[in-house]
């Protein structure tokens, strides 16, 4: 038989037994719930290292225009045949209409300034490369007409381009001729060899004045030029199948066609005089274009 202290003893035996499996459980699940923490602990650091990974790589567009950068070559232009590129250059450097240049000086510096322009040659391209400069300079000199506004403006010009002058293959004077410089815009002209018009305009030229006294003045002003071209062609009067007096205007570059005055009755009188006058000076020194030697460069 079980005494009372026994039963006690017991039962208290029992209630340590389950208080300690209640405290091992306990201690479990703690374990537990720590490990828990740390797997997401894990994965949260995982996370976030992923979303670093992603932010530091380049996106799949990134990529691809990294590639682009990498794999394109400079397109092999001068591989082209020699007409194609000829046509390029002409889109490039040859105006619409007239390139038009005139003169201004400003603290002693001189100036061309294009005025009234449409579409002005790309002149940069001649700065390309030496094989590309020397491509494009007789298609921008002999393809474009250079209209002036005055002698100033066309002897600044033709000393500015250099050798590159004997391209030049139009020129129109505009209503302010400057007789001041005339005689050494002339003498530049004069190396222009490949020049097959000079167009000058009537407006001003004549004005007032009688044909023949006006020959004389343009003879002494554009002798070197007239003489030259006589001297080159063998012809004493080759310089007249280029000189064409028009009175094309400077106010109006943007139309496509040549401005050209109506002439009254007066101004066919003195532009006769003035051609009829201008053969019998270059006749009479025709002994001298002959044997008088130019510089005209080749």
């Amino acid at each position: 038989m079980w005494d009372t202290d026994t039963e006690e003893s017991v039962s208290d035996a029992e209630e340590s037994v389950s208080d300690s499996g209640i405290t091992m459980l306990d201690s479990e699940s703690s374990e537990l719930g720590s490990d828990e923490s740390d797997i997401s602990t894990s994965d949260s650091d995982l996370s976030t290292s992923d979303s670093e990974a992603s932010a530091s790589a380049p996106s799949p567009t990134e990529r691809e225009e990294s590639d682009l950068c990498t794999k394109v070559e400079p397109f092999p232009f001068m591989k082209l045949p020699t007409e194609l590129r000829a046509q390029i250059y002409g889109h490039v450097l040859v105006a619409p209409s007239s390139v038009n240049l005139s003169y201004y000086e400003h603290h002693c510096h001189r100036f061309l300034l294009r005025r009234f322009r449409r579409r002005v040659p790309s002149t940069g391209l001649l700065l390309a490369s030496k094989m590309v400069h020397e491509e494009v300079v007789p298609i921008l000199y002999s393809n474009n007409r250079f209209l002036f506004d005055g002698c100033d403006a066309l002897l600044c010009f033709l000393s500015q381009i250099g050798k590159s002058r004997i391209y030049v293959k139009y020129i129109e004077l505009g209503d302010g001729y400057m007789r001041e410089s005339a005689y050494g815009a002339f003498s530049m002209l004069a190396q222009c060899t490949r020049l097959t018009k000079l167009a000058i305009c009537t407006e001003g030229f004549y004005e007032g004045k009688r044909g023949r006294t006006i020959a004389r003045a343009f003879y002494r002003d554009a002798q070197p030029w007239l003489e030259a071209v006589g001297y080159a062609r063998r012809d004493n009067l080759a310089a007249l199948e280029m000189l064409h007096l028009d009175c094309i205007t400077i106010r109006s570059p943007d139309t496509k066609h040549e401005l050209n005055q109506v002439f009254g009755a007066d101004d066919i009188r003195v532009r006769e005089e003035f051609f009829t006058k201008l053969k019998k000076l270059l006749n009479s020194n025709s002994s001298r274009i002959r044997s008088r030697r130019y510089f005209l460069p080749g």
